[in-house]
């Protein structure tokens, strides 16, 4: 109990320090890691992903994350994790929920959780096809590296990036860094998502040397993108 009390506290207060809070609407915004597709935040709880929202619920509410049940938000605001804008429902709940809210599946600029549009995710585009890197473009644009990724493997906005010449770039990191990577990773100082804001990699580079897959040479670790 004592264990399970610590853990608990534990993310408690990795959520809180990692809220953002709106002083009009009082939306707890998640300001890490976010789902490509919705664009809910997203954390590792022990070996899992799972949305921010949904931990919310179980650790603000004792909410069963075994629970088939879905969690709403009143807000309408998908980074949000406030325990006071998120309900309870079922999945046809939920569909009609976002029937009433006008946020069925749509693509590009009708999608309204888009922060983007099809003339920026082109100059996204253009920008790092002229060598600017994630990290510049996610400031530039204000979304997450993970946003900018999703466009670049072309596997958000697929009916503009499909056609469009997107360059493959080699990064360099030290071998120091390496042992760095994965010392944090196996003490679950950070996830893979966040090594990779922190080092301006992919996620899919930090897997390769988590795993192991990533060539070393004269001290160097090559990935290529």
């Amino acid at each position: 109990m004592g264990r399970e009390y610590r853990a608990e506290e534990y993310f408690k207060q990795k959520l809180l320090e990692n809220r953002e809070i709106d002083p009009i609407t009082n939306c707890w915004n998640w300001k890490k890691s976010l789902t490509t597709v919705g664009g809910y935040g997203q954390v590792k709880y022990f070996k899992n992903m799972i949305r921010v929202h949904r931990l919310s619920m179980k650790l603000f509410r004792n909410f069963d994350l075994d629970s088939k049940l879905d969690i709403l938000h009143h807000c309408d605001n998908p980074k949000c994790f406030n325990p006071d804008h998120l309900f309870i429902g079922t999945q046809s709940e939920n569909m009609i929920d976002m029937y009433l809210k006008n946020r069925r599946t749509q693509v590009g600029t009708n999608n309204g959780n888009n922060l983007l549009n099809e003339e920026s995710v082109l100059e996204i585009i253009r920008l790092y096809n002229e060598n600017w890197n994630r990290k510049q473009l996610s400031e530039k644009f204000n979304v997450t590296t993970s946003c900018i990724n999703g466009i670049l493997i072309r596997k958000s906005w697929k009916y503009l990036t499909k056609n469009s010449f997107i360059r493959k770039h080699e990064y360099s990191i030290l071998s120091k860094d390496v042992f760095e990577i994965n010392d944090l990773y196996e003490n679950s100082i950070y996830n893979q998502y966040e090594l990779a804001e922190i080092y301006n990699i992919s996620q899919g580079h930090i897997s390769r040397i988590i795993t192991g897959r990533s060539r070393i040479k004269d001290k160097e670790v090559l990935c290529v993108v």
